[in-house]
């Protein structure tokens, strides 16, 4: 039972990390405390007009007794609609990622229908399936604003002072069109323009607060809709200086899967204090139909999504100094920076191409 229960808690930590387009956190455990082997798959349908989305990421976790995840290739994934209509999803590379885009017209995607997911593991023969989760409409958000703040950092010597911030704030109504209350979930995706010392424009865009989990319960709200409500506030950087855009994806949960989320999200704010509620367990609606002792964790979700976004420019900011050219070294000279290549910066998040929204 303690084994088990440190598999829960663990797994919560792993899955919080989990995006479509990333890989799972590595996290070291005591070997006495190493839980056996297990699969966690996360995936998403996501409305969309024209194209709807299919993203899957399958790993097996705690392979061989260490804790680094091994992508599952060559796995047989289907989305299914209930009524009996599937499409397969295609592997798309070597690292568990599995995705299909689904046009209106080949395969329609509308609030009220219901998906689950179906996997067939290559190398054990094993049947994995989903729960159906059935895709709820979104409410549409009002508007999506900021304001300068400050934030508290933990500086040299655990010293913790104020410095500039920027704060985001979201309305929206909290009632779907049947007067039922909402069930949200946002995620962030931010861009911001580089030019470095050749004048090279870039334009680096990616996955932002992913570490989070952002949830909002309009059954636990009195009135219909929110407005100004913080969304989360962030020190001023290079990503501020010379044009930024925040996205923010909201999107619409089934009660099953609003669940879920809810509980990472609690996994995740816990101090770890003796005064703490126990972690309990982080649920799955995946079940291994062919063996069923073998460990599945993860879960599946029909999502409905709307987009809204606001951009911030540099004379909003104020005209903040360019953050190129880099003061000259002390020293020798730094290996390539952000300066020398613009491009450098960012991870694969940038890019000469310019966002199909930028101004």
């Amino acid at each position: 039972m303690r084994l088990r229960n440190n598999l829960r808690t663990v797994l919560g930590l792993l899955l919080l990390g989990w995006s479509l387009n990333s890989c799972l956190d590595e996290i070291p455990i005591e070997l006495e405390e190493q839980p056996e082997s297990g699969l966690v798959l996360q995936g998403q349908i996501v409305q969309g007009t024209p194209v709807s989305q299919v993203r899957v990421e399958i790993l097996e976790l705690f392979q061989f007794g260490n804790n680094v995840n091994r992508a599952v290739s060559n796995a047989t994934v289907r989305i299914v609609k209930e009524g009996g209509e599937s499409r397969l999803v295609p592997q798309q590379d070597l690292s568990g990622n599995y995705a299909v885009d689904l046009t209106q017209t080949d395969f329609p995607v509308a609030p009220g229908d219901r998906f689950r997911l179906e996997v067939s593991t290559s190398d054990t023969d094993d049947l994995i399936v989903s729960d159906w989760d059935e895709l709820q409409e979104t409410p549409q958000a009002t508007a999506l604003t900021w304001a300068t703040t400050e934030v508290e950092t933990v500086g040299a010597q655990d010293m913790v002072r104020l410095v500039p911030g920027i704060a985001f704030f979201i309305s929206t109504p909290m009632r779907y069109s049947n007067g039922t209350p909402a069930k949200l979930r946002w995620k962030f995706i931010d861009a911001y323009r580089i030019v470095d010392d050749g004048l090279q424009t870039c334009y680096v865009e990616n996955q932002y607060q992913a570490n989070r989990v952002f949830l909002q319960d309009g059954a636990l709200l009195a009135e219909a809709e929110l407005t100004n409500f913080p969304l989360f506030a962030a020190s001023i950087g290079i990503r501020h200086i010379d044009g930024y855009y925040l996205s923010v994806y909201q999107q619409s949960l089934s009660p099953a899967s609003f669940q879920y989320w809810s509980d990472v999200q609690r996994l995740n704010e816990r101090e770890g204090t003796i005064f703490d509620n126990p972690a309990g367990s982080i649920g799955t609606n995946w079940v291994n139909q062919t063996d069923s002792t073998r460990i599945v964790h993860g879960f599946f979700s029909a999502v409905a999504q709307d987009v809204i976004r606001v951009f911030v420019s540099r004379e909003d900011m104020g005209g903040l100094p360019y953050y190129c050219p880099l003061p000259p070294p002390n020293g020798f000279a730094p290996a390539p920076t952000v300066c020398d290549d613009c491009l450098l910066y960012g991870g694969t998040g940038s890019s000469l191409n310019k966002p199909h929204y930028w101004p």
